[in-house]
C-alpha cells in the first residue's frame, strides 16, 4: 500500500512538474536562433499567401523578456505597369523593438525603444484614396502610456531624421461605411525632426504643398480621432523651405499669390488649435525670403478663424526698409452681396521702394527711375462692407509726390457704376 500511495504521489509530481516545465521549455525554446528563423518564415509565408504579395526577412532575433530585433524586411509584389517587373512596398533594413513583458497581460504596452532604419515605402494603389512614397533615415521613439483598451496613446519622446515623403491624394476616395468610430487619443510630449521634407499633391495635381524642415520641433501635441481635434502647444522649426503651387495658373513676375516659395524660413507658433470649423495659431516668430525678392525679418499675430469671423488682433510684420501694423475683424461674408457682414480694419504701414518693386515685379522702366525713394506711408482706419464703407481716417502719403487725406465713406462699392461717396 505504501508503495503504490508513492507512485501515486510521484505521479502526481511528474504530472505538475510537467505542466509547470513544458511552458518554461516552450518560452525558453522560443528565443533560440533557430526556432525563432522557422517561426518567422512561416509568418512571412501567411502574410504573402493573405496579403497577394512576397514578404522576406533575413534574421530576427528575440531577446528576454521582449526585445525583438529584425534585419532586411521586405515586401514587394508584381508590378502593375512593368512586365515581369517588381514593385517594392515595404523595405526596413533594421528594426529594434524592446516592450516591457507584464503589463501586456492588462493591455498596456510600455514601449522602452523602437528605432527604425533605411525605411522605403510606396503603397501604389493599396490605399483608395491615397498614395504614399518615401524614405526615411531614422525613426525612434518611446511610449509608455498605450492603453488598448481605452485606446489612448502617449508618446513619450519622437526623433525623425532625413524623411522626404511625397502624398497623392486622389478624387476617387470611396466612402468611409465603417460604423465603429475611431475613438484614439494620441499625446505626443515631444517631437524632432531634423532634414525632413514633405509634399502634398492635391487630386489631379491641381496644387501642390512642399515643405522642408532642417531642423524643427514641436511639443505637447494632441490628436483626438473620434472629435477630429488636433493641437500643439509649441512648434519650431529654422532651416526651412516652404511652396505653394496652383499648377494650372501660369506664374507672374512678382509675388506671385499662385506660386509662392519662401527659402531660409524661420517659424515659432504657440498654441496651434484646430478643430473644424475653427483655426487658431499665435505666431511668436517668422522670417523667410519669398522668390519675388520680398525679405522678411519678423511677422508676429495672433490669428483665430471659423466658418463666420477672421479675427487678427496685432498683425505686425517687417522687411528691411518696410513695417506694417494691423488689426483686423472681419465677417466673412463681409463681400457678399446679399445681407453683408461687417469689416474693421486699422492700419499703419511704411512701405519701402524696393517692396514694390518686388511685389508688382512688372512696373514699367520708367515708373521705376521716377519713383521716389521716400516711405510709402499709409494710415487707416475702415468699417463696412460692398454697402458702406466708412473712413474714420484715411492718410496716403509718398514724400515729393503726394499726400491725401479723406475721411467720410463710399457706398455700393459692389457695384461701380452706382460709388458714390
Amino acid at each position: 500500500m505504501k508503495v503504490r500511495i508513492r507512485g501515486i504521489i510521484k505521479g502526481v509530481g511528474i504530472t505538475i512538474a510537467t505542466l509547470i516545465l513544458i511552458p518554461i521549455l516552450l518560452g525558453i525554446i522560443v528565443y533560440l536562433p533557430p526556432v525563432q528563423n522557422f517561426a518567422v518564415k512561416k509568418v512571412a509565408a501567411y502574410v504573402s499567401k493573405e496579403m497577394g504579395m512576397k514578404v522576406t526577412l533575413e534574421r530576427v532575433r528575440l531577446v528576454f523578456p521582449l526585445d525583438l530585433g529584425v534585419n532586411n524586411f521586405l515586401a514587394v509584389r508584381e508590378s502593375d505597369s512593368i512586365k515581369n517587373g517588381i514593385d517594392t512596398i515595404a523595405e526596413v533594413k533594421n528594426l529594434v523593438l524592446k516592450v516591457k513583458l507584464l503589463p501586456l497581460l492588462k493591455s498596456q504596452v510600455e514601449v522602452d525603444n523602437l528605432d527604425l532604419s533605411g525605411v522605403k515605402l510606396n503603397t501604389l494603389n493599396l490605399l483608395s484614396d491615397v498614395s504614399i512614397k518615401g524614405v526615411l533615415s531614422n525613426l525612434s521613439l518611446k511610449s509608455h502610456g498605450i492603453d488598448l483598451k481605452k485606446e489612448d496613446i502617449i508618446v513619450d519622446e519622437s526623433f525623425l531624421k532625413g524623411g522626404n515623403v511625397d502624398i497623392v491624394l486622389s478624387d476617387t476616395a470611396k466612402e468611409d461605411t465603417t460604423e465603429t468610430k475611431t475613438l484614439w487619443k494620441i499625446k505626443v510630449k515631444k517631437l524632432d525632426l531634423i532634414n525632413t521634407g514633405a509634399t502634398v499633391h492635391l487630386p489631379g495635381d491641381t496644387l501642390q504643398f512642399k515643405a522642408f524642415l532642417g531642423k524643427a520641433s514641436a511639443r505637447d501635441g494632441y490628436i483626438d480621432l473620434e472629435n477630429n481635434l488636433y493641437r500643439v502647444g509649441s512648434l519650431d522649426f529654422t532651416k526651412g523651405e516652404l511652396s505653394y503651387d496652383d499648377n494650372f495658373e501660369p506664374h507672374v513676375k512678382g509675388l506671385d499669390y499662385n506660386h509662392i516659395e519662401l527659402s531660409k524660413t524661420t517659424l515659432g507658433v504657440d498654441s496651434f488649435y484646430l478643430k473644424s470649423p475653427k483655426l487658431s495659431l499665435d505666431v511668436r516668430s517668422c522670417s523667410f525670403k519669398e522668390k519675388s525678392g520680398i525679405s522678411v525679418e519678423s511677422l508676429t499675430g495672433y490669428l483665430e478663424i471659423d466658418s463666420m469671423k477672421l479675427y487678427v488682433p496685432n498683425f505686425s510684420l517687417k522687411t528691411l526698409e518696410s513695417e506694417v501694423i494691423a488689426n483686423v475683424d472681419m465677417d466673412l461674408n463681409t463681400f457678399d452681396k446679399e445681407n453683408p457682414g461687417n469689416l474693421y480694419l486699422t492700419a499703419n504701414a511704411s512701405i519701402g521702394k524696393q517692396d514694390i518693386i518686388s511685389i508688382f515685379g512688372n512696373l514699367p522702366s520708367a515708373l521705376v527711375r521716377a519713383y521716389p525713394s521716400e516711405l510709402l506711408e499709409i494710415k487707416t482706419v475702415l468699417t463696412g462692407n460692398l454697402d458702406l464703407v466708412n473712413f474714420s481716417g484715411l492718410n496716403v502719403k509718398l514724400p515729393s509726390a503726394f499726400n491725401l487725406n479723406a475721411k467720410g465713406h463710399i457706398s455700393d462699392i459692389g457695384t461701380p457704376s452706382k460709388i458714390h461717396g
